[in-house]
């Protein structure tokens, strides 16, 4: 399966998820908080509905922000699945803060 990034690039899945692994634990010991706000949800056919949310991410010193939109089918047997998942992060929300 293919990963394909927003700049249009792609990325085999399995490599994805090799590159991140080589991550796991290195930010250990420090607060991340993730929050959504500005949730709209609509109805597209039964069982289908698109969502948009604003979703934010504060760790340490440093916050971000991106708009998200995602549709959500219903599946039997499955409960909610994530079909797809669109995020566009602001070059204005990444900012550093004093405190929370």
């Amino acid at each position: 399966m293919l990963f394909l990034y927003p700049s249009g690039t792609g990325k085999y899945l399995r490599d994805t998820i090799e590159e991140l692994g080589k991550h796991h634990g290195d930010q250990q010991g420090k607060k991340f908080r993730v929050w959504v706000d500005q949730i709209l949800a609509t109805y597209i056919i039964p069982g289908a509905w698109t969502k948009k949310l604003d979703k934010w991410e504060h760790s340490g010193d440093e916050r971000r922000g991106c708009k998200t939109n995602c549709d959500i089918h219903l599946k039997e047997g499955e409960g909610l699945v994530w079909e797809h998942v669109e995020q566009t992060w602001s070059e204005e929300s990444m900012a550093k803060v004093d405190s929370i």
